[in-house]
């Protein structure tokens, strides 16, 4: 029986193990996407060089950056933060989706809370981009604003007209709308939220279009 127990120890870290793989599978290139931003205009060529080589399948041109028509993008003080954003909003406007942005001034983000912003905002915006692209007028509306005690993450993105979305069932693990998809995205974003404290996060969904808002308390 103690051996039995011990096997079964061993396979569900295993189990855990291999989960914890395929979620940073899943957001690593989004985080280096960030990265890609911070260092386009550096001069350390031969570490921007190795981070274009791992993401050479993806969509974005970080030297689409001049086409951006918010310069509050800039001004956004967490580097990994600001560039996940940037690099999201470029992908868009390379996809023909209407994009539009709404940044406050003196935003607050704290470094503790950086690496899970990107993580979940890479994630949320991605599945926006693939979402709107069914409408025949794409559109995604950011917004970063400070509210009491509290900074908002907002993305709005339409749909095709008379998509059904179950709110209850989105973020849940292996849920997915697409086919042979293996839904573990939204689902990364929920246990994401679910380990910080100050994090939560609200959807609604009417009128052909999908809001969600990642609400941020700040620390004491």
């Amino acid at each position: 029986m103690e051996k039995i127990k011990e096997n079964s120890l061993y396979i569900k870290e295993l189990e855990d193990n291999f989960n914890d793989m395929r979620k940073f599978k899943h957001d690593y290139k989004n985080l280096l996407l960030s990265l890609s931003v911070l260092l386009n205009n550096d001069d350390d060529t031969n570490a921007r060089e190795k981070i274009k080589d791992l993401l050479h399948d993806s969509t974005i041109n970080t030297n689409d950056i001049s086409k951006l028509n918010n310069p509050r993008l800039f001004k956004i003080k967490d580097e990994l933060v600001r560039g996940i954003i940037i690099s999201k909003i470029i992908t868009a406007n390379n996809l023909n989706i209407t994009t539009t942005t709404e940044i406050d001034t003196d935003l607050s983000i704290s470094r503790n809370d950086s690496v899970s912003i990107t993580r979940i905002l890479g994630i949320l915006f991605d599945n926006a981009i693939e979402a709107c692209q069914k409408n025949s007028d794409p559109t995604i509306r950011f917004a970063l604003i400070n509210v009491e005690n509290a900074t908002e993450y907002i993305i709005v993105n339409n749909t095709s007209p008379n998509t059904k979305i179950d709110l209850n069932k989105i973020f849940m693990n292996g849920f997915s709308t697409k086919e042979n998809h293996n839904g573990i995205g939204l689902a990364n974003v929920q246990e994401l939220v679910d380990k910080k404290p100050n994090f939560f996060l609200h959807t609604k969904f009417e009128n052909d279009e999908f809001t969600v808002i990642l609400t941020i308390e700040k620390e004491n």
